[in-house]
């Protein structure tokens, strides 16, 4: 099963289990005027083309990235090489979390804050870009590229 397969099919679950967790996500209304709210839904294989020089480069935003296979990345570190042994593992896994560094535990819940936001949006594969949370771009890891297809979707630029 793809990877983008496996999020679909868990992001609801995951996303109510995240939200008792970490508690509710606050979506913030998009303000007349203001920077516009970008939010980038990949994976650590799917980097983000930051925005270049030219018009897009000009335009006010906020953006947050969500890397969804954090938690994916830090169930792989906790239980690589465990013991085949269920009490050893749970010994060795129990440890292992307990010298977890902050940056890794950062990233984890990130992650879970992405999976939920994008359950929020009813977003079902990566790459996603949302924008103000009214429209998202999929395929595109390029903020640029995707800031001039919202554009046209909001009359804002030519076709």
């Amino acid at each position: 099963m793809s990877s983008v397969s496996r999020f679909a099919a868990s992001v609801t679950s995951t996303a109510v289990a995240l939200s008792l967790i970490f508690g509710e996500v606050v979506r913030a209304a998009p303000q007349d005027g203001g920077p516009i709210r970008v939010e980038v839904f990949t994976a650590q294989d799917l980097p983000i083309q930051p925005v270049r020089r030219g018009d897009a480069a000009s335009v006010k935003m906020t953006i947050e990235v969500y890397a969804l296979d954090g938690i994916e990345r830090f169930e792989a570190i906790l239980s690589e090489r465990l013991p085949t042994d269920r009490n050893a593992a749970r010994r060795a896994a129990l440890k292992r979390v307990s010298q977890v560094d902050a940056v890794r535990i950062e990233e984890a819940q990130r992650a879970a804050v992405g999976l939920v936001r994008a359950a929020e949006y009813g977003i079902d594969g990566y790459p996603a870009i949302v924008f103000d949370g009214q429209a998202v771009v999929y395929g595109i890891t390029d903020i640029g590229e995707a800031l001039r297809h919202y554009r046209v979707w909001q009359g804002k630029a030519p076709r």
